[in-house]
């Protein structure tokens, strides 16, 4: 289970990437945008992004055949860091799409 604890957090932050690369061509393209997240301090297009929080896996344990305990990390809780805007913004030379 510790790989699929990996494969989450990993898709998490390259999820997390792909749109600061989204944005980054909306901004090249029509300008700045007028909304920021809250908890990432990235721009982002519409009002529902505000306040999106992405919790990390923090444990994923198999309890029955097909039951699962899933438990997160809390949102700057537990020495988990949510990336920033200005530790991953790419040179608009560098954009590429998002997945």
């Amino acid at each position: 289970m510790e790989n699929i604890n990996s494969f989450v957090n990993e898709y998490i932050d390259g999820r997390i990437k792909a749109h600061v690369n989204f944005i980054n061509k909306i901004i090249e393209e029509k300008g700045p945008t007028k909304q920021n997240n809250k908890g990432y301090d990235f721009p982002v297009v519409i009002s529902q992004e505000k306040l999106l929080k992405i919790h990390k896996l923090k444990d994923l344990t198999q309890i029955k055949e097909n039951e699962f305990k899933v438990s997160y990390y809390g949102f700057n809780e537990d020495n988990i860091e949510p990336i920033k805007f200005k530790d991953i913004a790419i040179p608009k030379e560098e954009i590429i799409n998002p997945i």
